[in-house]
């Protein structure tokens, strides 16, 4: 794409494949060719799996344009990222460090973190994702290796504290999340951890014992991991994002 994109880097100071925009266009000065119907089918493709590995998503490239030109599909995929930053929507790619592998997704970048999640998951159980991802970026040692899955269910299980602000006593935001999430089971909190699973916020490691954030997080969520996250653990992922 030129002198308009910029190469992700990996851990090793590499250069793999896949190119992001460097710079957002203005919309008062720049302007956008319509999508083209190859690349609206793309997009829908993206948009319909939530989540893809960029190597899946190159090959349905493949399919549906014929073009051997060498970084034909990071052009491609990055004019559909321009087009969708007037609708405060991007594309992006994460490098997960588990598994290995480049995810892409469709992210909205003028939402806050809640709104990201409100529309596939209930209050309570947006409350324990949050305590969740609280507890997981505690630390270091939490972030490297995860938290215990049984932890996920008691922790939120404990009383709240009282902070007191100018004579009022007031909930802190982790005391609400953490009210909010007594009002679960543990069957529902279970369940709710298991959707988290399923749809790649979070990952399950150690033979399922241990819970970990998953490569959606790091994509929709990419401010508040970094912004959250302990020293290294930030320094490591912004070098994958």
């Amino acid at each position: 794409m030129g002198s308009n994109t910029k190469r992700a880097r990996d851990d090793t100071g590499s250069s793999p494949d896949v190119r992001t925009p460097a710079t957002t266009p203005n919309p008062t000065t720049s302007t956008t060719k319509p999508l083209s119907l190859k690349q609206q089918c793309f997009l829908q493709a993206l948009l319909s799996r939530g989540m893809m590995v960029v190597d899946d998503a190159e090959e349905l490239y493949r399919e549906i344009e014929e073009d051997s030109e060498a970084n034909a599909f990071s052009k491609f995929w990055g004019d559909v990222a321009i087009a969708l930053r007037f609708c405060d929507l991007n594309i992006r790619t994460v490098k997960y460090e588990d598994d290995g592998k480049t995810y892409m997704a469709v992210v909205n970048e003028g939402a806050t973190e809640v709104a990201k999640l409100a529309t596939r998951l209930s209050p309570e159980e947006i409350a324990l994702f949050r305590v969740t991802l609280d507890e997981i970026l505690r630390d270091d040692e939490s972030a490297d290796r995860g938290v215990e899955f049984m932890t996920a269910l008691n922790y939120t299980e404990l009383q709240p504290t009282q902070a007191t602000r100018d004579g009022d006593t007031q909930l802190t935001q982790l005391e609400k999340q953490t009210q909010t999430v007594q009002k679960m089971s543990k069957t529902d909190k279970e369940a709710a951890l298991n959707q988290l699973v399923d749809e790649r916020w979070l990952s399950r490691v150690d033979g399922g014992r241990r819970l970990k954030l998953g490569p959606r997080t790091f994509l929709e969520l990419r401010e508040f991991v970094l912004d959250q996250a302990p020293e290294n653990a930030r320094k490591r992922w912004d070098k994958l994002m």
